[in-house]
């Protein structure tokens, strides 16, 4: 599976531009701010109907603009596909397969398997559980659809809950409207919790592998996973009830789960050292290649985002190294200085493709 052609209208920067790409690894490179990252986000949008970078939807129309459209050609299966995703201020953003609009936009999660690395990613150490959440929700989802099925449906009933202690104004609900919500939020969060207990033991093997073909260390790391779905949430949600309506939000239930990271049986983010940190996310994402490479039967396309200022030359190569033994799809390395680029990938296996962005435009070149 690969983009072979991208088309960009009133995307960000870009008021058109068209561009065919390598099937290997293909190098974007163009002074800071001239858009390269515009156009890898474009692909995470064709791929998980959403920036990477913004989730304001008419922020990432070009200034001046009312709407915007990404079109695309892509090699699914020896076949060739398109993939159109467009949007307009005020109306529904929308994605077309093959001509053809999902009834449901998150119908087309999975299809597109996609891995994304950026400078960022640290901050799934040092941020709240809300990243780190989000980071393994983003795996389960990209690999089962009745997993998203699920929690999108969770995530809506528990808006609804939330909106009706929030009228309440602290006084308690209507008792069988609230009972409405609270059945299907205990029922959705036991499944969600299973599913990801289960994911998490197959993806600790992986990750726990590659920490250690990355930092060369010793150190033992670990991912703990803490969730109110361990414990019985029909009495965890009869005991939190009157501290619910007192803060008019629901305070039990797995969109409060957390998987902390721990090195040597302590936090990361406390006593890991910078390195250690990198070494730790890098083998995160790494882990999620090799999940989605089984779970879709497909490599995934990964976009590595101006990661060269932030790692190391040794981790860089070892990131390139891992890839290619284990059955690398088509890549997206951008990077401001070009000449680094190359140095780096000089003795990769796979043929180099380099582009230029520059005003507004990007072409090839040698």
């Amino acid at each position: 599976m690969h983009i072979r052609k991208l088309r960009l209208f009133d995307f960000k920067n870009y008021h058109e531009v068209n561009v065919v790409f390598s099937p290997y690894i293909n190098c974007i490179t163009g002074l800071n701010g001239s858009g390269k990252t515009n156009l890898i986000d474009a692909i995470h949008y064709l791929a998980l109907t959403k920036s990477a970078f913004n989730t304001i939807e008419k922020e990432n129309i070009r200034h001046g603009s009312q709407a915007f459209l990404i079109q695309s050609e892509w090699e699914i299966g020896g076949s060739a596909h398109q993939v159109v995703c467009s949007y307009q201020a005020g109306l529904p953003k929308t994605i077309r397969y093959d001509g053809k609009d999902y009834e449901k936009i998150s119908e087309h999660i999975g299809r597109l398997p996609l891995v994304l690395v950026t400078p960022y990613d640290t901050d799934l150490i040092r941020g709240g559980s809300d990243g780190r959440r989000r980071f393994f929700d983003g795996i389960l989802c990209q690999a089962n659809e009745s997993y998203l099925r699920d929690l999108i449906r969770y995530n809506h009933i528990l808006r609804q809950r939330n909106a009706l202690l929030k009228q309440s104004g602290g006084y308690a609900p209507d008792a069988d409207l609230l009972k409405s919500y609270t059945d299907p939020l205990i029922l959705l969060g036991r499944s969600i919790y299973e599913e990801r207990r289960d994911f998490l033991e197959s993806f600790l093997t992986e990750f726990r592998n590659y920490y250690e073909l990355i930092s060369e260390n010793s150190e033992q790391v670990d991912i703990r996973y803490k969730s109110d779905g361990a414990e019985d949430l029909q009495s965890l949600f009869e005991q939190s009830l009157r501290k619910d309506i007192a803060l008019e939000r629901t305070t039990t239930g797995i969109h409060r789960d957390d998987f902390r990271f721990v090195m040597d049986g302590h936090a990361i983010r406390k006593y890991g050292s910078q390195g250690q940190q990198k070494s730790f996310v890098l083998a995160l994402k790494l882990a999620q290649f090799a999940y989605l490479s089984e779970a879709r039967e497909t490599p995934p396309i990964i976009l590595l985002d101006d990661i060269f200022d932030k790692l190391d030359r040794q981790r860089i190569l070892q990131l390139m190294h891992i890839l290619q033994g284990k059955g690398m799809g088509q890549v997206f390395i951008t990077d401001a200085r070009e000449e680094r680029t190359r140095e780096l990938l000089a003795e990769t296996e796979f043929p180099l493709t380099f582009y230029k962005v520059e005003n507004e435009s990007i072409h090839e070149i040698k």
